[in-house]
Formats: structure tokens, C-alpha cells, sequence
């Protein structure tokens, strides 16, 4: 394929050459980064980061037709591998006509409708690709259109955001047919059919999806994993046909869109090449209106494939994008084929200048995780304990486990009800809410301008917590534990054990001669032993020394709570936790001033509070709560940045960040800090109208970014796909485009 690609990008070069008429636009950017990296986070091993990353957008016009290319030349990029060999230089490319009808070949890269059946795009940030190689034909009236594409290509992605290169690939192929029609002039009908078929070899499915413990279908390759080694297939086929309806239309001032999908799809199974085929579907629905002087947009989601692997599948995030530094450092882990999902985004002017912001979204698994019971029937041979109990009891209690028989024993699968939205709003600390991976974020900021425009000033406060973890490979996210133990109680109700106990003591009590029992402990005191020893020596003469428990209420209960000890050594624990959350706090402001002359100044300044807690708590019967596995880290970080721009120097910018981080947990606290800190300059050349001819030539229309410092790494987003960053120290980088 990479080849048809070379032979028609020369074939419209060569053509370009000959007609003069050809309009050609080329548009460089080039990456450039020599400096260091950490090996992990808070580490001080370092290791070489060079980036040379050289991007060439070509376009090319002739008449109706359009030609669009991407070469790269990357030694080594940013993300992915290295490109410097003529047959992997180019990246896409498409030659286009628009007429009476579109045609379009080469690489598709479309959003239709809002995304939810087919939305292939490609973003250098993460390096996320998902494009399709085929053809896209379209046709269009005033009250009706449609287009078709149909396409295959390799889909390439990475088993880790931490990982560099894509690890992992599967062929796909897809057709996909979409008509709409206006019957009216506000109401917009649209029908949508798709056909895939996905292609993935058996080690991708226990490499990556099989590992792939955080989704239902991890899970479900987790518990059938050796059905899937065991077999002969080294493919399996995932088919999906899909239907979706949408509607778009204003009903008294509110902007309504709908659209449902259904998705009849095959399950991987083991042993089978093309499994069984189930039901899923997505809905999404927005609203707008505005009510009493307020912008008030509405979003919901419901998109329940769980066990669909998707490849086109993108639909809207319905939730607050970051649009700040720090604020990107905490991002919610979307899941597109089980979640449900709410948005709330209102908008208020406030007088003439200030600006109103306030922003909820929430979000949680559709199926959630099973939980794990345990249960354990414990029988007590009173008979036998009593006997040995009356002729020595101390050591019949201490030996009490051997009088319990825990052979009957046993576990099932609980699963959970669905918890209602405020449980969500509030994130309620319970099995039942943490089970669907909550998600909750809050925002509410102000902005606006004054003195005629000149002063800018913004402040926000962003609140943000979710579950990113419930349960692991080997364990479930919460495992509770029954104990019954019979022969303890009689017909009546009453405890036999505790019973005897009472008696046997009070018996003991009353036949203890205090007077003697003194009289002994004096004459040892005599003898001059001390009166620790001189205890110890008159226990051993007239018995046991109820004095030691105050009286014999204590006592009771003292030997009591041996016994129920006892039992909690055989049947110790009550409950088991296992999920990992994060909350964070974020002040994120800004104010910029505007000169008389045009020069402007910008100061940027966040703080964030955050916490990760992985929680593995074992919870006694006893009410004792075992933290040693359980750890909280804890990070105090601030991100300054001052920019000054000249209208003729270009624009100078410096930055800080700081982070404190204190890790809590079993064994000693640790405490780490680390700051990074750049410098940056950006110029835009301008040559329109320039004379200088040498100038126009070397500079053109560009912009050249050069940076020198260190900038902490982290996760990057786009369209709820993420990549992590390298952190990167003591060096510079060198961002260039330019058109041409």
C-alpha cells in the first residue's frame, strides 16, 4: 500500500511540473530536542533525549482536483519509530475531485455526524492514527445527501500511554454508507450503515487485551485464558454491523440532537473463529437553550459495547476538556465502549465584562466489576471442649482452634445495582458506587475585560476525582467474607460456650480463699523475694489469681474474648479492598495587560493539590483495619509562567514549575521534590510584503520556537486517546514551520 502511496505522490509532482496551473502549498514543521531525560518519575538516572522530528505538508490544486501529503523524515520523532528510508518517508496522502459529486482516494481521515460509527483522524501529539486507505464518495442537494467509503488499513496502537512505539497491530476493513435529508429547514434526519471486520491474531488477544484487566473485556479473556492457549485458531474475526438515526432540530428556541447506534457484533470466544453475535448500542444527546439570560448546554452519553473492540468508534467525551497546564495532569480514563456519562455547562455574562463559567460532568461504567463472597461454616464440638474444659481450661482456651471443624467452605459472585446520580455527584465511599468507576468534576471560573479591553483577568477552581481502579488481574475490588459457626448455641438461642464459661468462673471465684491466698503472698514477702515473684510463687501454691483481672466481671470477659480470638484466627477477616483513586484541586489564573504601543504582558499562575490512593485495606471482624499495603501519595505542585510580547522582537516567555511529592504507605515516608524551569523564545516571520528577496527566500511565512531548560513530562490527551510525555532536563528544542 505504502507503495501505490509513492507512485502517485511523484505521478502529481511530475504534473505540478507540466502545468503550470498546478497550485502547490507546502507547509514544514520541524521538532528539534537535545537534551535529558529521567528514567521514571522522581528518579535521578538520566538517560539521552534527542528529537528530530521533520514533518512536510504538501497540497497540491489543479481545477476540481486536490491533492493532500504528508512525508516525514524522523531520526527519532517524538513518538513511534524512525523514518528515514524512502519507502517510509510518506505518511498519508489522498488526491480528491469536487464536482457534481466528491470522490476521494487514498487516506480517509473524516468525522461523520458526531463521530459515534465513524470518526477517523490522526493526532502527532499521542501519534494516534486510525485511519482507513480506500475511497470516499459523496453526493449533496439541498434536502438531501450521502456518501459512501469503503477502506481497510492496519490499525497500530500501544499496550502502554508509557511506551513509545506501538507494540501492537490488527487488520481491519470497513464499509460505510450514510444518507441524510432536510425535511423542513430545521430539522436534519440523518441514516448511517456500517459493515467492519477486524482481523487480530491470537497474541494480541492475550497480550494486550487479555492483560487489559480495567475492562470487561479484559476480564472475560483473563477467565478464559486457557481456552484461547489451548486452541489451534492464530486469528479470530470480530464482525460488526451497525445501524444509527440521528435528529437534529430547534423545538422553541432549544437546539436539540440525538443519535442512537446499534451494533450487532461477535464475541471473542476460544475455539471459535468468529464467535457468537450480540447486541450493543450508543446513544448520545445534547441540548442547548437559553435560559433566562443563561447559556445552558446539556450532554448525556450511553455507549454499551463492552466487549467490542473499537477501532472507528470515537463518539463525543461529554466532559470538560483541560485548558490548563495542570489541570491536564489529571485526566479521566475514558472508556468508549462502557460508560455513561453526564455534562452540564452553563455560561453567564455578569454586567458587560465579566463571564461566568460553571461546569459539572460525571461519569461511570455501565457493567461494572463482580465482587467475590467468600463463606465459611465453622461447627464447634462443644461436647469435647467442655470435657477438657472443666479439667484444664487455660490450656483448652489457648488450644481452642482444634475443637473447630472449617472444612465446609465455599465462594460465589455477587454483582452490584446500579447506583443513582447523586451517589455518583458525591462519590459515596461504598462497594456498590466504587464498583462502576466513578467519575466527578467539578468547575467554576470567571473572566473578563476591562479598561477598555486592556486588562484581562481569569480564576477558576477545578475539582476532580475518579476511581482508576477496581480490582486487578487476581483480585476482585472488594471480597467479603461470611462465618457461620454452629454448635456454639441451643435450641433456645443461648450461648452454651459463653454460659459455661460464666459458671466455671464464678465457681472458681467463690471457692477461692482470699485470706489464704494472702497469708502465703506475706510469708514469701518474708523470705525477701520481691512481690512479682512472691505472686508468681503463691499462684502456683492456692491457684489462679483473680486480682490481676480487678474482679471477676473482667475476668469473664477476658476469657471470653480468648475464645472469640480464637475464632478470628481461623475466620480473621471481614473484608478486603482493592482500588486505586485521584482527587485533585486546581486554582488555575491568568491576567494579561495590553500596551498603548501594542507590546502585551501575560502572567500565568496554577496550583494543584493531589492525591492517588491505593487502597488494599483489610477489615477485621474484630473492627481492627490492616493499612500495611495500602499507600497515599500526596503532591503540592505550581506552574508559573511570564510572557511578554513585542510587536517587533516576538515573544519572550519564561516558565517554572515546582512539585512536592510525600508517598505515605507500610514502610518509611518518603518525601521528593522537583523543579523544572525554561526558557522560551517565539518569532513569526512575516515576508509578505518584504523587499528582501534573499530574506523571502531563506524565511518565508514561518514561525521559529526555540526553548532551552527543563519541562516535567506527563500524560498528553486528545479525544480521550493519551500518550505519556518524557520528562526532559537540561537542553534545548527547536520548533520551526513554515509555509511555502
Amino acid at each position: 500500500m505504502s507503495l501505490i502511496k509513492h507512485n502517485i505522490l511523484l505521478l502529481c509532482i511530475l504534473v505540478s511540473q507540466v502545468y503550470p496551473q498546478v497550485g502547490l502549498q507546502i507547509t514544514q514543521n520541524t521538532s528539534i530536542a537535545n537534551g535529558e531525560q529521567t528514567t521514571s518519575l522522581f528518579s535521578t538516572t538520566t538517560t539521552d533525549y534527542k528529537i528530530n522530528e521533520n514533518l512536510f505538508d504538501i497540497n497540491a490544486t489543479y481545477k476540481n482536483f486536490y491533492v493532500y501529503s504528508q512525508l516525514e523524515y524522523s531520526d527519532p520523532p517524538v513518538f513511534g519509530s524512525s523514518k528515514t528510508s524512502g519507502q517510509d518517508l510518506l505518511n498519508l496522502f489522498s488526491i480528491e475531485y469536487n464536482g457534481i459529486f466528491n470522490l476521494k482516494l487514498g487516506d480517509i481521515h473524516t468525522i461523520e455526524s458526531r463521530g459515534l460509527v465513524f470518526n477517523s483522524y490522526q493526532d502527532q501529539s499521542t501519534d494516534f492514527d486510525n485511519g482507513v486507505f480506500g475511497v470516499k464518495a459523496s453526493y449533496g442537494k439541498d434536502w438531501f445527501d450521502m456518501s459512501f467509503i469503503h477502506g481497510s488499513d492496519e490499525y497500530e496502537f500501544r499496550s502502554n500511554p508509557v511506551n513509545q512505539l506501538n507494540d501492537f497491530s490488527y487488520d481491519h476493513t470497513t464499509t460505510y454508507l450514510s444518507t441524510s435529508i432536510y425535511p423542513t429547514d430545521n430539522i436534519y434526519l440523518n441514516l448511517q450503515l456500517q459493515n467492519q471486520s477486524i482481523d487480530i491474531s491470537d497474541n494480541v488477544i492475550l497480550d494486550y487485551y487479555g492483560r487489559n484487566f480495567t475492562t470487561m473485556l479484559g476480564r472475560y479473556l483473563i477467565l478464559n485464558q486457557q481456552g484461547f492457549q489451548n486452541d489451534q485458531i492464530e486469528s479470530y474475526n470480530v464482525n460488526s454491523d451497525v445501524l444509527a438515526l440521528s435528529l437534529e432540530t430547534n423545538i422553541y428556541g432549544i437546539d436539540i440532537y440525538s443519535e442512537y447506534v446499534k451494533n450487532k457484533y461477535t464475541k471473542l470466544e476460544p475455539g471459535v473463529r468468529s464467535g457468537q453475535q450480540i447486541d450493543g448500542s450508543l446513544f448520545y444527546g445534547s441540548l442547548y437553550a437559553d435560559v433566562l439570560g443563561n447559556g445552558v448546554t446539556y450532554e448525556f452519553k450511553r455507549y454499551d459495547t463492552p466487549y467490542f473492540i473499537p477501532t472507528l468508534s470515537f463518539g463525543p467525551i461529554v466532559y470538560r476538556e483541560a485548558t490548563s497546564t495542570l489541570q491536564s495532569k489529571v485526566v479521566h480514563n475514558m472508556n468508549f465502549v462502557n460508560e455513561l456519562g453526564h455534562q452540564l455547562d452553563i455560561n453567564r455574562m455578569v454586567g458587560d465584562n465579566i463571564n461566568l463559567n460553571f461546569n459539572l460532568s460525571t461519569a461511570r461504567r455501565i457493567e461494572p466489576f463482580d465482587g467475590l463472597l467468600n463463606y465459611t461454616n465453622t461447627v464447634f464440638d462443644s461436647t469435647s471442649f467442655l470435657n477438657d474444659y472443666q479439667n484444664n481450661p487455660e490450656t483448652t482456651i489457648s488450644q481452642f482452634n482444634q475443637y473447630l471443624d472449617t472444612s465446609s467452605t465455599g465462594s460465589r459472585i455477587y454483582t452490584y445495582e446500579t447506583p443513582d446520580l447523586m451517589s455518583i455527584l458525591f462519590m459515596d465511599e461504598d462497594e456498590n458506587v466504587l464498583s462502576f468507576w466513578p467519575y466527578r468534576q467539578l468547575y467554576l471560573g470567571f473572566s473578563g475585560d476591562f479598561l477598555d479591553n486592556r486588562l484581562y483577568f481569569s480564576i477558576g477552581y477545578d475539582l476532580f476525582d475518579h476511581i482508576k481502579q477496581w480490582g486487578s488481574e487476581t483480585d476482585y475490588g472488594m471480597t467479603r467474607n461470611i462465618y457461620e459457626i454452629s454448635g456454639v448455641y441451643d435450641s433456645s438461642g443461648v450461648n452454651t460456650l459463653n454460659e459455661f464459661i460464666n459458671t466455671y468462673w464464678q465457681t472458681e471465684y467463690l471457692s477461692w480463699d482470699a485470706d489464704a491466698y494472702w497469708q502465703v503472698f506475706d510469708n514469701w514477702l518474708s523470705f525477701g523475694v520481691d512481690s512479682i515473684n512472691a505472686h508468681i510463687a503463691t499462684e502456683s501454691e492456692v491457684g489462679f489469681n483473680i486480682d490481676n483481672y480487678n474482679n471477676i466481671d473482667n475476668l469473664i470477659s477476658s476469657s471470653q474474648q480468648e475464645v472469640i480470638d480464637s475464632v478470628f484466627a481461623v475466620t480473621p477477616t471481614n473484608s478486603k479492598w482493592f482500588y486505586e483513586s485521584e482527587n485533585a484541586v486546581t486554582i488555575p489564573i491568568s491576567t494579561a495587560w495590553t500596551f498603548d504601543n501594542g507590546n502585551s504582558v501575560l502572567l500565568y499562575a496554577e496550583q494543584q493539590w493531589r492525591e492517588k490512593t491505593s487502597n488494599k485495606d483489610i477489615r477485621y471482624i474484630s473492627g481492627f483495619i490492616d493499612t500495611e499495603s495500602s499507600s497515599l501519595e500526596k503532591f503540592n505542585e505550581q506552574y508559573i509562567s511570564l510572557t511578554f510580547k513585542h510587536i517587533n522582537l516576538g515573544t519572550f516567555t519564561a516558565t517554572y514549575n515546582a512539585e512536592k511529592r510525600v508517598l505515605t504507605s507500610s514502610g518509611p515516608r518518603l518525601e521528593d521534590s522537583k523543579n523544572w524551569s525554561g526558557f522560551q523564545w517565539t518569532y513569526d516571520f512575516h515576508q509578505k510584503f518584504s523587499n528582501n528577496n534573499l530574506s523571502k527566500y531563506l524565511l518565508g511565512d514561518s514561525r521559529l520556537s526555540i526553548f532551552y531548560g527543563s519541562q516535567k513530562g506527563g500524560l498528553v490527551c486528545a479525544n480521550g486517546i493519551c500518550a505519556t510525555q518524557p520528562e526532559f532536563l537540561n537542553g534545548f528544542k527547536l520548533n520551526y514551520t513554515r509555509l511555502f
